[in-house]
C-alpha cells in the first residue's frame, strides 16, 4: 500500500497528552515526508479542562494538523455519526490505525470493521497492530511506544528517519528571559515532576526530597526546576523550604509553549512517568526516571538512548491499575532512595564532563 497516492492522512490516536507526546516523531515523519497531504487526526475528548489537548501540543512542533474527537464513553452508534458528519470519508483517505497497543485480537478486529464500515477502505496498522501482539507475548521487554508505532507501520515502508527528529518553536525571548532573571545562565538545571495523574504512578515526595538533598551535598550548586500542575506548585514550596529558595523554580501552572521552552535549556529530568518526562526527552534532555510496573516493562520509556530508567519487578506487575489498593503502590515502594540517589549522581557527573 503506496502512502506516496493518498490525498488525505486520517490517524486515530486516542489517549491524553502523553499519548499524543509519543505519536509526534510519527506524526512528524509523515508530515514533513508528504507536505502535500493533509492531515486529519482523531483522538477522544476529555471531560477534564486541565487536560492538554492535541492542538496544543501540535502548536509546539508547528504541525498544521486538524483534530476530531470522540466521546470514549458514547455508545458505537453515536461515535459513528459524529465522525462521520465530522469527518467524511473520501476517495484516496489513507487511515491510520496509531493507537496505543491494544490487548487483544478482539479489540483490535473490532476497531477495524468499525473504521472499515464508516467508509475507509484503505487502511494501515491493523496489521502490524497484530503482529505487535503476537511479538510482545515473546518479550521481556518491550520496545518503547516511539518504535512499536514505526513498527506498526512497516509494512507500507514508513521508517524512523533519526536525522528528521522532532523540531519545536522555541520561545527564545521568554526563556532565555526567565533564565536570566533568575540567574540559571550556566547552571545544571535539573526538571523535576514529582506528581501524577495517577495515584499508582507517583513515588513518594518526601523519598524525592531526600535524594535531592543528598545530591545538593555532592553537587551544591545544582538547581531544580519544578514542573507541572498545582499539586506541583504546592510540592515546590515545600522543596523551597527543605533546599533554599535559591535552589528552587518552578513553572508551575504555565503554558506549555513556556514549559517546553524552559526544559528544553534543563540539563537533566528526574521524576514520575509523566508528560512533561516525555516532552524533556524529546527535547534530547537525559531523563531518570521512577516507573511503575502497571503496563509493559519498557513501552512507555523516554524518548532517546541516554535514560536510566528504573522499573521494579512485582508479581502484579501489568495490573494497569490507576489507582493502586495499596498507597504508596507496592511496585514503586520498591524503589530505594540510593538507588536514585546514585543513579543521580552518577549521570550529572558524566554531563557535567566527569566531576567527582
Amino acid at each position: 500500500m503506496a502512502i506516496d497516492s493518498a490525498k488525505r492522512i486520517v490517524v486515530f490516536r486516542p489517549g491524553t497528552f502523553g499519548d499524543t507526546l509519543t505519536a509526534l516523531p510519527l506524526l512528524f515523519y509523515v508530515c514533513h515526508k508528504y507536505p502535500n497531504c493533509s492531515i486529519e487526526y482523531i483522538s477522544e475528548k476529555h471531560q477534564n479542562d486541565n487536560i492538554i489537548t492535541p492542538e496544543i501540543v501540535f502548536s509546539l512542533v508547528d504541525l498544521n494538523i486538524n483534530v476530531h474527537y470522540f466521546e470514549a464513553h458514547d455508545p458505537p452508534k453515536l461515535i459513528y455519526n459524529k465522525l462521520k458528519q465530522s469527518l467524511k470519508p473520501r476517495v484516496g483517505d489513507l487511515f491510520l490505525y496509531a493507537s496505543y497497543q491494544k490487548k487483544s485480537i478482539k479489540s483490535i478486529l473490532r476497531d477495524y470493521v468499525f473504521f472499515k464500515l464508516l467508509g475507509y477502505y484503505r487502511c494501515a496498522g491493523f496489521i502490524g497492530h497484530l503482529v505487535q501482539l503476537y511479538n510482545d507475548k515473546k518479550c521481556t521487554i518491550y520496545s518503547k511506544e516511539y518504535d512499536r508505532l514505526f513498527s506498526v507501520f512497516r509494512f507500507i515502508n514508513v521508517s524512523a528517519d533519526k536525522s528528521n527528529c522532532v523540531k519545536f518553536i522555541i520561545d527564545s525571548d521568554g526563556a532565555n528571559d526567565f533564565w536570566g532573571r533568575n540567574g540559571l545562565r550556566d547552571r545544571f538545571v535539573i526538571a523535576v515532576c514529582l506528581g501524577s495523574k495517577m495515584q499508582s504512578k507517583r513515588w513518594s515526595v518526601n523519598n524525592y526530597f531526600e535524594v535531592f538533598r543528598r545530591i545538593k551535598d555532592k553537587f551544591p550548586n545544582v538547581i531544580y526546576l519544578v514542573v507541572g500542575g498545582r499539586d506541583e506548585k504546592k510540592a515546590a514550596e515545600k522543596l523551597r523550604d527543605y533546599l533554599g529558595n535559591n535552589n528552587v523554580f518552578e513553572v508551575t501552572g504555565s503554558s506549555l509553549d513556556f514549559v517546553s521552552s524552559t526544559m528544553s535549556k534543563c540539563s537533566l529530568y528526574i521524576g514520575n512517568d509523566t508528560g512533561p518526562m516525555h516532552l524533556a526527552s524529546l527535547h534530547g534532555v537525559p531523563c531518570i526516571t521512577l516507573f511503575a510496573s502497571r503496563d509493559l516493562k519498557g513501552r512507555w520509556f523516554p524518548y532517546g538512548e541516554k535514560n536510566i530508567n528504573l522499573f521494579p519487578s512485582v508479581p502484579c506487575a501489568g495490573c494497569m491499575l490507576d489507582t493502586c489498593y495499596v498507597n504508596p503502590s507496592l511496585c514503586l515502594a520498591q524503589i530505594d532512595i540510593d538507588d536514585v540517589v546514585e543513579s543521580a549522581k552518577k549521570m550529572i557527573s558524566d554531563l557535567m564532563g566527569g566531576e567527582k
